[in-house]
């Protein structure tokens, strides 16, 4: 590692790249050379480097067993690395993942390369949506699904698909996410709802998600009598119990 001290939130002031910059850097990307041609600030070639290293380690073995690998495979296992390096290593917490120009810095300036080998050329994975910007959404959905450690947290979301990434990373709610309801929900739905068939499961996850988002309007989940498990166990049952999941 370098002398940078990764650890103090202010080593990434430098390494920020503002939405009118992104347009700028994004329509300067050439597809047959796409690796980054520069890298002149402190600390980008350690930063891509780590990243690089991480991504190989997990990415590599899942692309040498398929030519075309689960697409949730890739964003899992890519998920769990880039959380797990950024937050050991470089000092990441929620203050940092929260600001879009980061992550827009390192999409665009770090490593381009490994964004458009998952996504293409499409700029809202790299800077244009926030929500949707690729390695923004992989470190959040590792966020709200910790379970502790790194091995309980890829065994409870195995079994899902990208409509789980995309259905708990985009609804944030007015006041932004609820970290611990979140991670009692996908412990939750693994642990009771693993053996549902793929499409059951899906529409599942989709329901409970929007009602909780109207139910939190007049509800805080943490107040509900039993707490947080309570709430989380409510949402699932009020489609479980229901005549239609009942039949199927």
């Amino acid at each position: 590692m370098s002398n940078i001290n990764w650890l103090d939130p202010s080593a990434w002031d430098k390494l920020k790249l503002s939405k009118s910059d992104s347009l700028k850097r994004f329509e300067e990307l050439d597809v047959n050379n796409i690796e980054p041609k520069r890298l002149n600030k402190q600390g980008e070639s350690e930063l891509r480097e780590a990243l690089i290293n991480a991504f190989n380690r997990v990415q590599n073995p899942l692309y040498m067993d398929k030519e075309n690998p689960n697409l949730y495979d890739i964003d899992l296992h890519t998920g769990l690395a880039l959380y797990d390096l950024l937050n050991n290593q470089f000092g990441f917490k929620e203050r940092l993942a929260a600001q879009d120009d980061i992550w827009r810095f390192i999409s665009l300036c770090i490593i381009p390369d490994y964004v458009y080998k998952r996504h293409g050329l499409k700029p809202g994975r790299f800077y244009e949506h926030p929500r949707r910007i690729w390695l923004k959404s992989l470190w959040w959905y590792i966020h709200l699904s910790w379970q502790g450690s790194y091995e309980e947290t890829l065994r409870i979301l195995e079994s899902n698909t990208t409509d789980n990434v995309v259905q708990l990373v985009e609804r944030t709610g007015t006041n932004g996410y609820r970290v611990s309801f979140a991670r009692k929900l996908m412990a939750e739905f693994y642990n009771s709802y693993s053996d549902l068939p793929g499409t059951q499961r899906t529409s599942l996850f989709r329901r409970v998600l929007k009602l909780s988002t109207a139910r939190t309007k007049l509800i805080e989940p943490s107040l509900v009598e039993g707490g947080i498990d309570s709430y989380v166990k409510g949402l699932f049952e009020y489609f479980v119990k229901s005549s239609e999941y009942a039949k199927q």
